[in-house]
């Protein structure tokens, strides 16, 4: 991380998102990425001091990636005395807008925040800053998630241990969730938590749920011993409450005596473990445990936590010495458990009192003489067994040995002394009595000594085995795991007997599948809105029952609507298919893939239809009705704006339809130039065009028929002649020369040229110019004669090609200067 920068070098603020006393939040642009970014700024009075700790909390914090954390781009220090982090920009809503909201769909999204606390716990980092504002909620494809906000500005705070971070962090979660839950906390020695009845609506068991409140926010529940030392035993408490099932591992700690009026007995696992075992093989008639009271009619739950504390010690003080208290008093051999100290009914007599062999008094001989009584043997001392404890534990733990499991043998040497003594005094009796009485009779054959007949003793039977597959699917139900929850729970056979305790397990299973089912079906839905599959978006949409609708999420619900209004689009696209309009079935088709593009039978069904509207707008293009042509397809571009390579072929439609009128108009002209009798025009007409292939044939027909007609117009070459008054060829000295012409033709003369030398020299082109009618005129320039007789010669065409010449280039016609006489006589003249 570098060192003091200026934060807008980098980083374009847009807007403040939001303002707190420890800094702000802008909305910015990240000049190097064009990425949208978010940029918090951190005040801090002491930063010098605290630089370390924020540069070593910055480069963890960009270490750890899951989900519940926002990305972390950039972090560092401004010149300005402020510390900044760079995150992604997210989009979504505060925590708070979750009041009044579900408790399943809260619970569900405080577990996902939860995952991410310990993920910065795992790290060693504390949150530091929990507040309903600081937990984002975004929508997600198939769902949501929170986001933890507010990272940043508990470590610029004063230092804390680590113990306190997590303290203040889970005690700020509780809070939120009370808060978010709509529960009031009433604080001191009488006071407790109120939680709204609807707010435990749809939990499996809401009494977790309570209890976790109670120890974390409770006054005189807050001992060290009782309170919560990781995430994951969070983690565990609430999911309990959100599916059922067993609850947060109970943690080892030491012997200390629960604080005086806390409400918490301490008792070890062995002797619960024991404890329980006695109580399920006690006899069927054994009262019930006490209900839990039922919530009062203004419809909260209030739990007074200095109030039951003392009534437990008043119940405790007026209750007879008994195995229970002491049991209340083992010293604990681990685990910490809440139990219920209300008093119990008493409890019938168990299976193994009822049981248990009665002693029989040592026989003693019979009147008069006989043989002496047979060895006295003490019988077994069987102790009796503890009775159960006279509270009911809100979770499932081992019994606990009974009080005088640790004095078997003491017990063994008294009971043996005195039944010894007893054996004496029988002995000592019988010599007496010998002495006393008078020799008897001969004894009667001697009987057999008596042994009492033993009590039958019925062995308690083993609770009934319950079927693996119903803890297996309560274990799936706990993980989350919708799919093998429910395999373990349709592998149970249909026929075969079950208990009432294996029906309601069933039922539980069955009931805690209901939200996790709405929220598996949800993303079944956004995967096939996105697959484009017709068919599993009818079997997704399909498996959504009306009662699961109500908990779906904001973004479920949009998908519901939109994968409904799909199912309706298709619907009207497979009536119209069978009407077989090509264009309706594109916009049909246009509109179903707007809502989903990857519809493959949609696409199919468009790409067909647009097909057979551009074959039908080659046939009238084919026929020349290009105009036509060119409108289907228009049409087709409005139903389909991105059809590949459509926009061309109106293009080039349209530009042959503009060519064909073109060389029809061309044609026309042609045509009246020849019906004027003036086929050369209607050549002209035709020879700057360059007709495309299907003009072809009617172009070089209408220049046939203008050349026949122009070459029966036209069957003679120019005549060329010297006008009259240039029968006298000769000119004056240093004067041009003006040779006057008359060219004449039986269609028209169409060029005029001549040729010009000094004699004995080189010709030179000279320009033959039309001056009226059939008179023409070329000039010849003192230069070009330099008073030297001329030779000329004439060439002409007319429009159908024919060529006709005055004199040529061997024999030219000759022009000479006037002499001196000539002069004269001309002057006279």
């Amino acid at each position: 991380m570098s060192d003091t920068r200026r934060i807008n070098e980098r980083y374009h603020l847009e807007k403040k998102v939001s303002s707190k006393e420890t800094g702000s939040v802008y909305r910015a642009m990240d000049t190097l990425s064009g990425e949208t970014v978010a940029v918090k700024l951190i005040d801090a009075d002491d930063l010098e001091d605290r630089r370390e700790r924020f540069q070593e909390y910055a480069r963890i914090l960009q270490s750890i990636h899951h989900p519940a954390l926002p990305r972390l781009l950039d972090s560092g220090l401004t010149a300005a005395g402020s510390a900044f982090l760079v995150t992604e920009f997210l989009q979504g809503a505060g925590f708070d807008h979750l009041t009044g909201e579900p408790a399943v769909r809260t619970l569900g999204l405080l577990l996902f925040a939860v995952d991410g606390l310990d993920a910065l716990a795992q790290a060693g980092l504390a949150h530091g800053n929990l507040r309903a504002d600081n937990l984002f909620v975004v929508d997600v494809s198939g769902g949501e998630e929170v986001k933890l906000l507010g990272l940043g500005s508990g470590v610029l705070r004063e230092p804390a241990h680590a113990t306190d971070d997590f303290g203040n962090d889970l005690r700020d979660f509780a809070a939120l969730t009370a808060g978010v839950l709509g529960a009031t906390i009433v604080p001191g020695n009488g006071g407790g938590v109120e939680l709204p009845a609807e707010a435990l609506g749809g939990l499996r068991d809401p009494e977790a749920l309570r209890a976790f409140l109670e120890e974390v926010l409770g006054e005189d529940l807050k001992a060290p011993e009782t309170r919560f030392t990781s995430w994951s035993t969070v983690r565990q408490e609430l999911r309990r409450a959100l599916v059922g099932g067993p609850g947060r591992t109970p943690e080892v700690r030491g012997a200390e005596a629960p604080p005086p009026g806390s409400g918490t007995v301490r008792v070890s696992l062995k002797q619960l473990r024991r404890q329980m075992e006695e109580q399920q093989s006690a006899p069927a008639d054994e009262p019930p445990p006490e209900p839990p009271p039922m919530p009062p009619k203004d419809g909260t739950v209030r739990v007074d936590f200095g109030a039951e504390a003392a009534r437990r010690r008043e119940t405790r003080a007026a209750a007879p010495p008994s195995a229970d208290s002491s049991a209340a008093s083992l010293p604990p051999l681990g685990g910490t458990m809440r139990l219920d100290l209300r008093p119990q009914p008493t409890p019938a007599a168990t299976a193994e009192e009822a049981l248990t062999p009665i002693p029989s008094p040592i026989p003693l001989p019979p009147s008069g003489r006989g043989a002496p009584p047979p060895p006295v043997t003490p019988p077994p001392v069987t102790p009796p067994p503890a009775p159960p404890l006279a509270f009911t534990p809100r979770r499932t733990m081992p019994a606990p040995p009974p009080a005088w499991a640790g004095k078997p043998k003491t017990l063994v040497l008294v009971a043996g002394a005195v039944l010894g003594f007893l054996a004496l005094a029988a002995a000592g009796g019988f010599f007496i009595w010998k002495l006393r009485k008078p020799p008897a009779p001969p004894p009667p054959p001697p009987i057999a000594a008596q042994t009492p007949a033993p009590v039958p003793v019925t062995p308690t039977p083993p609770p009934p085995q319950v079927n693996p597959q119903i803890p297996l699917a309560e274990s799936f139900v706990a993980a989350g795991d919708l799919a093998k929850a429910k395999e373990a729970i349709e592998a149970i056979p249909a026929d075969q007997p079950r208990t009432a305790d294996e029906q309601e397990r069933i039922r539980r299973v069955v009931d805690a599948l209901a939200p996790l089912q709405a929220q598996q079906e949800a993303g079944g839905l956004a995967r096939a809105l996105s697959s484009g599959d017709l068919k599993a978006l009818r079997s997704a949409v399909d498996a959504i029952r009306p009662e699961q609708e109500a908990t779906l999420t904001r973004s479920a619900k949009k998908d519901l609507t939109r994968a409904r209004k799909i199912l309706d689009l298709d619907a009207k696209l497979a009536r119209i298919e069978k009407e077989g309009h090509p264009l309706e079935i594109v916009r049909q088709a246009s509109a179903l893939l707007a809502e989903q593009p990857k519809n493959s039978r949609a696409l199919k069904t468009r790409d067909d239809a647009a097909d057979a509207i551009e074959a039908e707008a080659d046939a009238k293009a084919q026929a020349g009705q290009l105009d036509a042509a060119a409108t289907r397809l228009e049409q087709l571009r409005d139903a389909w704006p991105t059809r590949h390579g459509l926009a061309d072929r109106i293009e080039h439609l349209r530009g042959e339809e503009k060519t064909s009128r073109e060389m029809d108009d061309l044609l026309a002209n042609a045509t009246r130039a020849g019906q004027a009798g003036k086929p050369l025009d209607g050549l002209r007409i035709l020879s700057g065009a360059r007709p495309p292939a299907r003009f072809a044939d009617r172009f070089r027909d209408a220049k046939a028929r203008l050349e026949a007609q122009l070459a029966q117009l036209d069957q003679r070459p120019p005549d060329i002649k010297l006008r009259k008054e240039a029968d006298k060829l000769a000119y004056d000295k240093n004067a041009p020369v003006v040779v006057p012409l008359r060219i004449t033709d039986d269609y028209g003369v169409e060029t005029a040229s001549g040729w010009a030398r000094p004699e004995g020299g080189q010709y030179t082109q000279i320009d033959v110019r039309k001056v009226n009618g059939t008179d023409y005129e070329m000039e010849i320039p003192l230069a070009l004669h330099d008073n030297k007789t001329i030779e000329l010669y004439v060439i002409a065409t007319d429009r159908s090609g024919h060529k006709s010449q005055l004199g040529s280039a061997g024999s030219p016609i000759r022009i000479k200067k006037k002499g001196f006489f000539s002069k004269i006589l001309g002057k006279n003249g």
